[in-house]
This record gives C-alpha cells, sequence and structure tokens, in this order.
C-alpha cells in the first residue's frame, strides 16, 4: 500500500494490547465549561456563546490542509486536545517514507515574546464512524510522528479500504494531545527527514469568532491566524454571523 511494506508482526505488537486502555485514556481527563484560551476572558465574560470551535489551515505552496475542532466527550469539552483532519496532504508524503508529520504548541504573551516548544505533541489516530451514531475508534498507539510506513500499517490494522494516502485521511481523525489552555496556537509541520518542508500555524479553538473581538485581546501575531482576518472590515456582520462562518470549518 502507497510503497510501503507492512509489518503485521510488529503491528500487532505494538498496537493491539493498548487500545482498549487508550481508548478510555482519550475519554478521561478534566473537562470544563466552554471558556475562551488565554487572552479573551474579558471580552469573553459578555458573549461567551460566540466562541469558535473549528479552524482550518493551509501552508503555503498547498503542501498540506485540514480542519480543526474542539474535543468533546459527553457533550464535555476536553480543554487539553483538539481533533484534526488532513483534507490535503503534499503527494512526496505517498512517496517516501522520509517524510513526516509532526505538531508542536505555541503561545505568544502579552508583550508579543513568542513561546514555541520544541518537543513534537503526542497524538492518537482514530477511524472515522463507520455508521451513524458510532463513535471513532482508536488505531494507534501514542505517537509523535506520522510516516508512510505507519499510514500504511494503521490502514491495514483500522480496516480502511484505501488505495491513496489521501484515502487514509478521508477515514481517520488525528486527536492531538497536551494543548491545554496555556497555548495559543498549534504549527502542522511536514519534514523530509529533519528538513520542513511545509508548516501551517493556526488558533487553537476555543477562540472568538468575530476577528475584531479578538483582535482586541490579543496579539497581532495571534490575531492575523484568525481565519477571518481578511474579513474583518466587512461591515454588518454580526457576532453570530462570525460564528456561524467559524461552524464551516466543523466535522
Amino acid at each position: 500500500m502507497f510503497g510501503g511494506t507492512l509489518n503485521t508482526g510488529h503491528l500487532n505488537r505494538k498496537y493491539r494490547v493498548t487500545l482498549f486502555l487508550l481508548a478510555a485514556a482519550l475519554l478521561s481527563g478534566c473537562g470544563s465549561s466552554m471558556r475562551p484560551r488565554d487572552g479573551s476572558v474579558t471580552a469573553y465574560s459578555t458573549s461567551p456563546e460566540y466562541g469558535a470551535q473549528c479552524n482550518t489551515f493551509a501552508s503555503t505552496g498547498a503542501v498540506l490542509s485540514g480542519r480543526v475542532t474542539a474535543y468533546h466527550s459527553n457533550g464535555t469539552l476536553i480543554e487539553d486536545r483538539v481533533r484534526l483532519r488532513f483534507t490535503s496532504i503534499a503527494a512526496e508524503f505517498s512517496q517516501s517514507t522520509n517524510h513526516s508529520i509532526r505538531f508542536f504548541r505555541w503561545r505568544v504573551d502579552a508583550n508579543g515574546a513568542t513561546t514555541l516548544d520544541p518537543q513534537p505533541l503526542s497524538f492518537v489516530v482514530e477511524r472515522n464512524p463507520v455508521f451513524a451514531g458510532m463513535g471513532s475508534s482508536p488505531i494507534s498507539g501514542t505517537l509523535t510522528a506520522l510516516t508512510l510506513t505507519d499510514v500504511n500499517n494503521l490502514a491495514w490494522y483500522g480496516g480502511i479500504a484505501a488505495n491513496t494516502v489521501q484515502d487514509f485521511f478521508n477515514n481517520v481523525t488525528i486527536t492531538v494531545l497536551g494543548v491545554d489552555y496555556s497555548w495559543n496556537a498549534l504549527k502542522v509541520v511536514l519534514y523530509n527527514g529533519s528538513e520542513p518542508v511545509g508548516q501551517a500555524d493556526l488558533l487553537l479553538p476555543v477562540f472568538l469568532a468575530n476577528p475584531n473581538a479578538y483582535a482586541a485581546t490579543h496579539h497581532p501575531t495571534l490575531a492575523q491566524l484568525h481565519p477571518f482576518w481578511n474579513q474583518r472590515f466587512e461591515a454588518g456582520v454580526s457576532d453570530a454571523d462570525w460564528l456561524n462562518r467559524s461552524k464551516n470549518f466543523c466535522f
């Protein structure tokens, strides 16, 4: 599949023993009522219902793109994780096992100082529900990088009929861990070996859907990542309108 080689024995050892425990772990953790990420408390206190729970991203050069949503368990927001789906990825990823995808968290303080955590975030790959009403099912252990070899193995293990890498990504959701509310943004990076060949930065949900309200409470570095930054001067757009636009990114 996709030019890789399946190693089913390794796959069984690596994933089968842990998946039931992992599924339970994904549904645990500290939940809370929906609230904003650091920096927007004042604006949010008067209109908490206008928080965007979904976002989109695209790198320069169309190397990779996708969507991100807040993570909910039994109706409760779990603040330290998000769900991500790729809508496109560069052909190079399917042609070489040397390529990998990794995720990083970063933040900006009130003075504009940016902090990037150099350690790649952990994540879990889940198969999307086969039937309506079903939940997604973990098909990986906890990873910090995703390669073509991983995709091949996980497609086989998850029973995903995929002729291309994009077919695989159309059938899975990635749960990114460790994005607690002290972090503002996510960096998605495609590597060739140790060299980045494409990357995208995006605001982590939940954030104010109104780009002007968001900019009033955040540093410009973050404000310019808002998905509606280029639409902020449109006249007559209400908070509810901005929120509805953000729902187009949900899945």
